[in-house]
């Protein structure tokens, strides 16, 4: 042990500074209108040398022609940005790492394990200072987003109106960085002096063709508006890696094949209205992908929506206390085709690098190794039915909606794991199940206070929902199912949460933990849940799950003569957390795994007095917590400045807090993590800011 008392946490975060800045000028004339604005954005992140820094240009032109039937809107939005990525490792190692060793040695190098004077300790872990300020990790992204669009009203139909708008989103960007020569000493094998550069071009383009017919029927008090037309989106993407390795004077590079995503689409839509209480929209889109192969490559998406506004039937029509409302009902259904991978439906062939070439002399050959594909992927469909209403009363103090949903995702795209002895990789992408979920969403407003000088309206919504797997075609109801989520830390490979049919999906899986009389887990004793003498996997269950069953909001804003007042609650129930850094630190082997380097435990440690890691004491649901929340998210306050200035003709000042308050049991960092586990996180900020808002 050393001599020191470091707080590694304390010595990795920072409260960290940023401006934003934003400066925009409009004007034109009768039928030429434009916008300009420069911004400027400068943030530093809480953990050490991160950074953001944006510069960004903004033009929009508008303009009429030909009697106003012609429109035409060009926009552009072009920003340079330059990252300092710090190294996000370090946020772990601060948790791990021994206490007591000091930031430095004495000659002013970091402290670091060392199994000799010259050789570093392969498998303790890292300085987390040094893994800040001795790896550099920075980037350098240009990107241009810009359309024009074009809607002209024919001169002899003005009902029917043709829309063109051209877009494109191009991106260019370098990643580049590498290791100190002094990091971890400088001595063989440290990597040191190591560098890499990663380039990468985006390239996005979208056209959209359609035709709008908006027509009033007088005589039949009808109203139809009708649109169809044609989408087209193109993607393409190309990206490789270079990596020097200064020690053995290696270049590898890594030569990527370049990615080309292309979906395209027809698509119409009526909307028809019937003395102004009847609505009715029906709609068709036809989608197609590149990622699919020709026989599963379209798909048809059909929709309705009907409305009834009670309110202006002759039995409410009257009553002065209903200012809206409104029954509605609707039943769609739409697709999902997007699993990042750009072909994984057609043969592919990777090949080798320097690295893993084949030898045979002197000479050094390239292999080629097929890659996993699915010939059979179609596009996943989610068919949702819902009904609702609408309500405004009282002369709209008070205002809601009511909806209840039931939606259901068939051919459910899943990477998961293959077969044994069946395809070329462990994993692979397959429809494989379906997915239902229900729920009620409740939201509404009222108006408390309202005269002259003060306003008061307080709001709120909560959704109850509920999910669960209702077909998994790999898999039968008794077997343990499919494998789900990210890794763990701890062992390799481990995962924490599986599918299986009648169950949330990623529900956490794993051994029920025995206590004594005391309600302390015990070590190492794990209960038998089939009773068959011994404590296995066959003794896994499924316990809690990720996603939350309730969630809602609050909002209250507040208007006095110049001040306003706004504040957001949030809150979410009955979703649960795997605590991966109470387990992956948590056992006193972790500590003393060898002889010659400390690690470091947390306080949960000290509750359960767990000695040894293992597979039973990683997964068991001791570690699994509730991660119900309350949380204040944002406070606003401003003052608006109504006596003249010259030259002003709008002085604003507020001030604001975010991420201001959490109320939950859960004993790690953040209970909203959506994977539902919890470890290495960047940390959440609580942000406070100042803003001046000035016309001139």
């Amino acid at each position: 042990m050393g001599q020191a008392n470091t707080n590694w946490q304390d010595e990795i975060y920072r409260t960290a500074m940023g401006t934003d800045q934003n400066i925009s000028a409009s004007g034109g004339s009768d039928n030429i209108a434009y916008r300009a604005s420069v911004g400027y954005t400068n943030l530093n992140g809480v953990l050490l040398r991160d950074n953001f820094e944006r510069t960004t240009l903004g033009v929009s032109l508008t303009g009429d022609f030909f009697d106003k039937h012609l429109k035409v809107q060009v926009n552009n939005n072009t920003s340079v940005i330059n990252s300092n990525y710090s190294n996000t490792g370090a946020v772990g190692a601060a948790v791990g790492f021994d206490p007591t060793q000091s930031v430095k040695n004495a000659d002013g190098t970091y402290f670091q394990w060392m199994t000799s004077p010259t050789e570093f300790n392969q498998l303790a872990g890292k300085n987390p200072l040094a893994l800040i300020n001795q790896q550099n990790n920075l980037g350098t992204f240009n990107r241009s987003i810009g359309n024009i669009q074009l809607d002209y009203k024919m001169h002899f139909l003005p009902e029917l109106k043709a829309t063109v708008n051209l877009g494109y989103d191009q991106m260019s960007g370098r990643g580049f960085g590498g290791t100190n020569g002094d990091y971890l000493f400088g001595l063989k094998g440290s990597g040191y002096n190591n560098s890499y550069v990663n380039i990468e071009k985006r390239n996005n383009k979208l056209m959209d063709l359609y035709l709008n017919y908006n027509k009033l029927f007088e005589d039949i008090k009808t109203q139809i508006d009708v649109t169809g037309g044609y989408t087209y989106q193109d993607f393409r993407e190309e990206k490789n890696k270079s990596n020097y390795n200064f020690e053995n004077d290696v270049n590898t590079v890594e030569l990527f094949t370049p990615t080309h995503i292309n979906l395209q689409s027809f698509f119409g839509r009526a909307n028809f209205t019937v003395a102004d209480k009847y609505l009715a929209t029906v709609s068709l889109r036809r989608d197609g992908t590149s990622r699919f192969t020709e026989q599963y490559r379209w798909s048809n998406f059909p929709a309705v929506s009907v409305a009834w506004k009670l309110n202006e039937e002759s039995f409410l029509k009257d009553v002065a206390s209903i200012n809206s409302l409104k029954l509605r009902g609707g039943w769609g259904i739409t697709g999902q085709q997007n699993i990042g991978s750009a072909y994984p439906s057609i043969p592919l062939y990777l090949a080798s690098n320097t690295a893993t070439q084949y030898q045979i002399g002197n000479t050094f050959y390239t292999t080629y190794r097929p890659q996993p594909y699915n010939s059979n992927l179609k596009w996943e469909e989610t068919t949702t039915i819902n009904v609702g209403l609408d309500f405004a009363l009282f002369n709209n103090r008070f205002t809601g909606t009511a909806d209840v949903y039931e939606r259901t995702t068939d051919d459910l795209l899943l990477y998961t794991q293959n077969p044994a002895f069946f395809g070329f990789s462990n994993y692979d992408n397959y429809n494989v199940g379906s997915l239902k979920n229900k729920g009620i969403e409740l939201s509404g407003e009222v108006v408390a206070v309202q005269k002259d000088n003060l306003e008061w309206r307080i709001g709120g919504n909560i959704t109850f929902q509920n999910s669960k797997i209702t077909k998994l075609t790999t898999t039968q109801d008794n077997t343990p199912g499919l494998e789900a989520g990210d890794n763990i830390s701890g062992g390799t490979g481990n995962k924490i949460q599986n599918n299986q049919v009648g169950y949330a999906p990623n529900s956490f899986y794993v051994f029920e933990q025995a206590y004594d009389a005391a309600g302390k887990p015990i070590d190492g004793v794990f209960i038998d849940r089939n009773k068959d003498g011994v404590v296995n996997e066959d003794d896994m269950y499924r316990f809690h799950k990720p996603a939350t069953d309730v969630f809602y909001g609050f909002y209250t804003t507040l208007n006095y003569k110049n001040w306003d007042f706004s504040m957001n609650w949030r809150g979410s129930w009955g979703n649960y957390m795997y605590n991966n850094v109470d387990s992956g630190n948590g056992t006193y082997n972790n500590i003393l795994i060898r002889q010659n380097d400390l690690s470091n435990g947390v306080e949960n440690l000290l509750e359960t007095g767990f000695k040894q890691g293992s597979n039973f004491q990683l997964k068991s649901d001791y570690y699994v917590q509730d991660a119900s929340f309350v949380k204040l998210d944002n406070v606003t306050v401003g003052y608006t400045f109504k006596e003249k200035i010259k030259g002003i003709s709008m002085l604003k000042l507020t001030g604001s807090a975010q991420n201001v308050l959490t109320i939950t049991k859960y004993e790690g960092l953040n209970p909203e993590i959506s994977n539902g586990i919890d470890n290495n996180i960047y940390p959440r900020p609580i942000t406070f800011m100042l803003g001046l808002n000035a016309n001139f």
